[in-house]
């Protein structure tokens, strides 16, 4: 199934068990997929799954130059070399308030 939406080129994808992020060439980050524990960068409560790419509005401005996804955790490290972790984490980490 082809994906689309995207206004730049993807230059980076990854998958864990149930959502997705890709990053564009302008350092963007989306997402879609399940988002049970909040991997997707969104607050389950409000969307538990995403159909199309959804750029991550908490990361917007932080370029990420790589992205990981796990099983149920999300990961994106920034030209800054900031690493953020979202999704099932340790101590509670939520990035989508």
């Amino acid at each position: 199934m082809p994906i689309t939406g995207f206004a730049e080129p993807v230059t980076q994808i990854t998958a864990g068990k149930g959502h997705v992020l890709a990053v564009d060439n302008k350092c963007t980050v989306f997402s879609w997929g399940l988002n049970v524990y909040g991997q997707l960068g969104e607050d389950p409560k409000a969307a538990l799954e995403v159909s199309r790419p959804r750029e991550l509005k908490f990361f917007a401005g932080k370029n990420a130059v790589q992205i990981y996804a796990g099983d149920y955790t999300s990961c994106a490290v920034t030209k800054a070399n900031i690493v953020y972790l979202w999704g099932l984490v340790w101590k509670g980490a939520r990035y989508w308030e």
